[in-house]
């Protein structure tokens, strides 16, 4: 598991390295074919991992209670009264990696119930969560990665 934790935290670095020159409004453009912008997935791809580990555990999400509706599957910024701060986004993309392995070394997690993800990957435990979770992150990089060349 170790490695899974330390996979998602690089992956997550590159992401933001990756996006490190994009302008604010480049951030939240939404392209032409594009339901979302790259603000949407960066808090999609956080908010997902939280609410499948700590959500289906009975514990304290580590993102503010907002971000759930804003960046839950089926959510879209199109319809966005104001963004949330990208910055704390980036920085809670990094910082929640960290509790979320101490989390799981102190075995908070073992309350786990059962979850069929929408695509029907059966989720028994949370290492199953780690693992479809970092499919899923992967994802969302290459969607971002399309939309940072449509917005350049």
């Amino acid at each position: 598991m170790e490695l899974i934790f330390s996979n998602t935290l690089i992956v997550r670095n590159f992401v933001l390295n990756y996006i490190s020159g994009l302008s604010h409004e480049q951030l939240l453009e939404i392209p032409t074919g594009f339901n979302n912008n790259i603000a949407w997935n960066l808090g999609h791809i956080l908010t997902t991992q939280q609410l499948l580990s700590y959500g289906l555990s009975d514990n304290e999400l580590n993102v503010p209670k907002h971000y759930v509706p804003m960046y839950s599957k089926g959510s879209s910024p199109a319809v966005w009264q104001k963004p949330s701060d990208i910055d704390e986004i980036k920085n809670l993309l990094i910082s929640t990696m960290g509790y979320f392995e101490s989390d799981y070394l102190a075995g908070k997690f073992a309350n786990f119930k059962e979850y069929t993800t929408s695509m029907g990957m059966k989720l028994n435990k949370i290492e199953d969560v780690l693992h479809m979770n970092y499919g899923h992150e992967m994802q969302h990089i290459g969607i971002i990665q399309s939309i940072t060349k449509l917005v350049k």
